[in-house]
């Protein structure tokens, strides 16, 4: 695993040893494209697709990706609907 994240991640192998000394999700992100039309976190809030600042990983309404995508600009031709 160490291998796996060992350049992306900013905890020390022996954080990372602590931390997969009991079971641990690993999720390795690739960053594919800026959003062509950026979205601020205030925005978020008054849509109602954030109540807060996110601090972990969440999920979405569909609504909500729908509202994202349109407002950020996203091809549809390279989204799910």
């Amino acid at each position: 695993m160490l291998k796996a994240i060992d350049k992306r991640t900013v905890y020390s192998d022996a954080e990372i040893a602590t931390m997969l000394s009991k079971p641990a999700t690993v999720i390795l992100f690739t960053w594919n494209f800026y959003l062509p039309k950026p979205i601020e976190y205030a925005d978020l809030v008054k849509m109602g697709i954030l109540s807060a600042a996110p601090q972990s990983i969440s999920e979405i309404s569909h609504d909500a990706y729908l509202k994202l995508r349109a407002v950020g600009g996203i091809d549809e031709r390279f989204a799910f609907n």
